[in-house]
């Protein structure tokens, strides 16, 4: 690795002590099972991994109902498939409108300590009817999941 100031470039090695399931972070996407990562960066540029000792297989969503009214709440709850014991982790949620339009003040961040978190979203008495989106994003791994709902 070539440092000048504050540019470093070049190749680098990063040995996490630990083999695990490693995700780059910023571009969600599972790297394998290894102990440690050899990758090149370009000044200015910006890596970040993350290393679990499962992998997760998938998001599960279940929502209370299917079908809602203006004014109500979607309730529901996501659930990590992994192959062991899950960790700590955040789920960012998205909510797209009919007309696929991401709606910014419905958006969440849900934090998992064992695998499971609840999530209640407050439908305004205006919103747009038709089928809406939920995306379920978990951050460290990029896996998403999601679903889809009616608003009558």
């Amino acid at each position: 690795v070539k440092n000048e100031g504050d540019e470093i470039e070049g190749l680098f090695t990063i040995d996490f002590g630990r083999k695990g399931y490693l995700y780059d972070v910023l571009n969600g996407k599972h790297l394998g099972f290894k102990k440690k990562i050899e990758d090149e960066i370009s000044p200015y540029e910006v890596k970040l991994y993350g290393l679990l000792p499962y992998k997760l297989n998938k998001i599960d969503v279940h929502l209370k109902k299917q079908i809602f009214s203006p004014g109500e709440y979607i309730e529901g709850e996501v659930e990590l498939k992994t192959d062991s014991k899950p960790e700590r982790h955040v789920i960012n949620l998205q909510v797209k409108r009919p007309d696929g339009k991401k709606v910014r003040y419905l958006k969440q961040n849900l934090e998992t300590k064992t695998g499971k978190a609840s999530f209640r979203i407050p439908l305004a008495l205006n919103e747009p009817k038709g089928k809406w989106m939920l995306k379920f994003q978990d951050i460290a791994t990029g896996t998403t999941q999601s679903i889809f709902f009616l608003l009558r």
